[in-house]
């Protein structure tokens, strides 16, 4: 028999804070591009060079695409990752800063490990707006605090082992 993976309700539920939070990034951070001029699709275009290179910068539908998808996914797996750390009983403030402070873990991580082995372009990029970069992921980070929301709102579903499979 297969191993199976253990994949919880908090897990779902931090997932979709996750995305809650990508896309609350990802609208921040594409309005202030679209503000200082450099367009306003330009944030998914630099995540796409972690696939395409500087070639992703010349726009198309195909580099946006994956640079979406690739936030995303991103954001997603961070979300999940977030709320294994979090326990049940936290409040909406212990919440928000425990968001701002994985947000800063997130930042760093990206910043000083990831960008430089796997997108370059989006490195450079991101050194040139620094305090933006980290009100990104602070953003980021501030939206991870529903999760706790997420799990008094949403309904229990019984276990597959509870129910008797």
């Amino acid at each position: 028999m297969p191993p199976q993976i253990h994949w919880s309700r908090r897990s779902d539920r931090g997932v979709t804070a996750g995305l809650i939070a990508g896309a609350a990034m990802a609208l921040t951070w594409m309005l202030q591009s679209s503000s200082a001029g450099a367009g306003f699709w330009t944030p998914m275009e630099l995540v796409a060079c972690s696939f395409y290179g500087f070639p992703a910068l010349a726009g198309g539908v195909r580099a946006i695409a994956a640079g979406i998808a690739a936030h995303f996914t991103v954001a997603a797996i961070f979300g999940a990752i977030f709320s294994s750390f979090l326990g049940e009983k936290r409040t909406s403030r212990q919440a928000f800063l425990g968001g701002l402070a994985f947000g800063l873990c997130v930042w760093a991580g990206m910043t000083y490990l990831a960008l430089p082995a796997l997108d370059a372009p989006l490195g450079q990029r991101a050194a040139l707006i620094p305090g933006w970069w980290l009100f990104f992921h602070l953003v980021y980070g501030a939206f991870l605090s529903a999760t706790p929301g997420l799990r008094r709102r949403t309904p229990r579903r019984p276990s597959a082992v509870a129910a008797g499979r």
